[in-house]
């Protein structure tokens, strides 16, 4: 192999003819450079670049420990083979300079075995620098990478930064939009009520004539009162549930009465009915019961700005099983528009309703999920409100409410 033009090694001895000698074995191998002294050969040193040294340990013209100690400081790559009697290698590993030599070879050395120790030493030497080569693209991708890490955190900084303050301009954008459709719906039931005011001072009226005026003010400052109810309810986020231990028939009976108090006053035919075992639920009732007035009162106010041309119609079930109850309340009523059924539950958002401020429905999901249950509706021809509630796995303890009507009409 002719690696004359690429490999160079220097030779240092004293002995013209062991240099000589070197030189002979070598020459298909690298191009040698010979020197005789510890000055002439750090002249070839800078002369050519030498990647591997030859010299040997106890030569009496030349300083060994002082010519090692230059050469690893010219170049720690550099490899270097020394070369000593039988007897000396065996104490090599008590030398200084031991970590600095990477092979010993006995004299007189055997051909082969120089020139193998040589290629050795060359291939060893370039795959230094080629790791040293590969190490330093390593440092330089590396300073890359944290340079552009470091512009993509300012970046990304920035995008955060206006992000937030999108979001902080869209959220008091919506906090304005909602602000003022709370305050449209609360000043119509005020209005009504200083109109009636106004009335009952500056109108010379009959007893009946007050009589009618003050109920109206009632009916508004009830239903302004009711507002104000679902805006601190909404706001307050989860509320302590005060749960106790409920028959299923019990639950049953408490809301269709309820229901049936609240529809006394209301041209509304009503209809109830329960089925299956007598299960046992944990329940916080009055707010389930006003959970379920909430959809009553929905379903009268549908019904009342467009029914389907039927009587109005309103249908309250609830199944028991082993899992839990299942809660219907139906109407024939006009149905949910498809433009609101996706946010339906979200506040603020209203359906065939004239009056509140679409907080409801969002408060009767809030209070069913701290229940454990969930919500759904269907709307084909009127609408029909799922309530799915869990069992408790115990039965209910003394003190539980029970007692059962297992059917109930009215008109």
């Amino acid at each position: 192999m002719d690696n004359t033009d690429l490999f160079t090694l220097l030779a240092v001895d004293s002995d013209p003819e062991r240099l000589e000698a070197l030189n002979d074995a070598l020459a298909d191998v690298c191009r040698v450079v010979t020197a005789t002294t510890v000055p002439d050969a750090l002249d070839r040193l800078y002369d050519l670049p030498v990647q591997v040294a030859v010299l040997r340990r106890r030569d009496p013209g030349v300083e060994g420990a002082a010519l090692i100690d230059a050469l690893s400081a010219h170049d720690p790559d550099l490899q270097i083979i020394l070369l000593d009697d039988p007897e000396g290698i065996v104490h090599v590993s008590h030398l200084p300079f031991h970590d600095r030599i990477f092979r010993y070879l006995t004299l007189p050395w055997r051909t082969v075995d120089l020139q193998m120790t040589v290629e050795n030493a060359f291939n060893y030497h370039f795959s230094l620098q080629e790791q040293h080569r590969l190490m330093s693209v390593l440092r330089l991708k590396n300073e890359q990478l944290s340079i552009q890490n470091t512009n993509l955190k300012t970046l990304l900084g920035r995008y955060e930064t206006i992000q937030a303050q999108l979001l902080a301009s869209e959220r008091f954008s919506v906090i304005g939009r909602l602000a003022a459709q709370v305050i449209h719906d609360l000043r119509q039931p005020l209005d009504i009520v200083r109109q009636s005011v106004d009335t009952l001072a500056h109108v010379d009226l009959d007893q009946a004539e007050k009589d009618e005026i003050a109920e109206i003010v009632t009916v508004e400052l009830d239903r302004f009162r009711e507002m104000i109810g679902e805006i601190l309810d909404y706001t307050r986020g989860k509320v302590d549930l005060n749960l106790r231990d409920w028959s299923a028939r019990s639950v049953f009976d408490v809301l269709d009465r309820a229901v049936r108090r609240y529809l006394d006053h209301h041209p509304v035919r009503y209809e109830s009915r329960y089925s299956g075992g007598d299960g046992h639920l944990r329940l916080d009732i009055p707010r389930l019961q006003r959970t379920v007035l909430n959809l009553v009162k929905n379903s009268v106010e549908a019904m009342a700005t467009g029914g389907n041309g039927a009587a109005s119609r309103i249908d309250f079930t609830m199944e028991s099983s082993g899992e839990g109850v299942t809660l219907r309340i139906a109407d024939n009523g006009p149905g949910i528009p498809e433009s609101a059924r996706e946010r339906l539950f979200d506040p603020f958002v209203t359906a065939n309703k004239h009056n509140g401020i679409g907080l409801g429905l969002a408060i009767v999901k809030r209070i069913v999920e701290q229940h454990g249950g969930t919500i759904a509706f269907e709307s084909h021809g009127g609408t029909t409100f799922v309530i799915s509630l869990p069992a408790t796995a115990v039965p209910a303890r003394s003190g539980s409410r029970s007692g059962a009507r297992a059917s109930h009409s009215a008109t």
